[in-house]
């Protein structure tokens, strides 16, 4: 071979060659990176069974690391970084890193340094195995699958629930308290507003009044409004069409909602007039916390007047004067 000259291809059987540096597809080798290889890839193929690459490094405090870099300058290393822990951190700039998690070798315990993002999902993932977790970016849930069951993280039930089948009743109770229903007449505009909590996911398509003492061309509406951070009602979700007080019984009305267990809603009444309707027991609905001084009455509802032909508020905007001791209104949900 002539000193200098551009070899294409040789092959040296079972021979073992020795090199300061070597320089692959027009790369240079030198004292630090005594192996360089310019190419779209580089393949490390199993020679009978399996293949392994080894990084070793001269003790515990040393490291042996992969660096990955845009135009030289590393971005994210992952490895054994001054201990013998598996590290991976990142860095904007090359020169300053933050560890993204570390994993004990011992132990195999995993550290994050920040709080762990799940990207959402379109929808619950099909027959899950246990141990995994998720967040629903659709419904806004976070869940986990346990025992072969889906557990809601950002509300689990506290209380027995029974989901009712399709054109089945639920009642918007906590689910303890109270025998029997009670009664409250009505009075124009005013309108009683309720927290629920549901305590299952569930989907309905009517709302369900009982009217115990009909009144002339009295009428009725339902709200809906949806709950902040702080448990307070804030936007308005829905408020039904006019239901028909003027005579006893079950009254119904349209109302589609796809309720979320562990989500707060507030529903509330809206009377024209002087109709009576049963109500809930007033152990049967949460308290409500509010006010500057004690009550020796616990309050259930927020009361408010609203002109029968003004639209409800957009937003409700709480105020703890609203605040009252009268039972909430018995509203059922039927099951879609």
């Amino acid at each position: 071979m002539t000193l200098g000259a551009t070899v294409t291809d040789f092959d040296m059987g079972s021979a073992s060659a020795r090199a300061t540096a070597i320089g692959i597809g027009g790369a240079t080798g030198d004292g630090t990176n005594r192996l360089s290889v310019n190419s779209p890839g580089i393949l490390f193929n199993h020679s009978g069974n399996g293949v392994e690459t080894a990084i070793n490094k001269a003790n515990p405090a040393a490291s042996g690391q992969i660096s990955f870099k845009t135009a030289f300058s590393t971005r994210a290393q992952l490895g054994l970084l001054g201990n013998d822990d598996l590290t991976l951190r990142t860095s904007s700039d090359g020169a300053t890193f933050a560890t993204v998690l570390s994993v004990e070798p011992g132990t195999a315990r995993a550290s994050f340094a920040q709080p762990v993002i799940l990207q959402g999902l379109a929808a619950d993932p099909s027959n899950p195995p246990d141990g995994a977790l998720w967040h629903n970016a659709a419904t806004g849930q976070l869940s986990a699958r346990l025992g072969g069951a889906t557990l809601r993280l950002d509300g689990q039930q506290d209380i027995a629930w029974l989901t009712s089948p399709q054109g089945e009743l639920v009642a918007t109770t906590t689910g303890a308290g109270g025998a029997t229903t009670g009664t409250l007449a009505g009075a124009a505009g005013r309108i009683d507003l309720f927290p629920f909590l549901a305590r299952a996911d569930i989907s309905i398509d009517r709302a369900v009044l009982n009217c115990t003492t009909a009144v002339a061309g009295a009428l009725g509406r339902i709200a809906l409004y949806a709950a902040d951070s702080t448990g307070r009602p804030s936007t308005l979700i829905t408020e039904t069409a006019d239901i028909d007080l003027s005579a006893t019984g079950a009254r119904l009305v349209t109302l589609t909602h796809s309720f979320r267990q562990g989500r707060t809603f507030w529903l509330g009444l809206r009377h024209s007039s002087t109709a009576t309707v049963s109500t809930w027991p007033t152990t049967a609905t949460p308290d409500l916390n509010g006010g500057t001084t004690p009550s020796t009455a616990l309050r259930k509802v927020l009361r408010r007047t609203v002109a029968w032909g003004t639209p409800l508020p957009a937003t409700w905007g709480f105020t703890s004067a609203e605040i009252t001791a009268a039972a909430a209104p018995a509203i059922w949900l039927r099951m879609a």
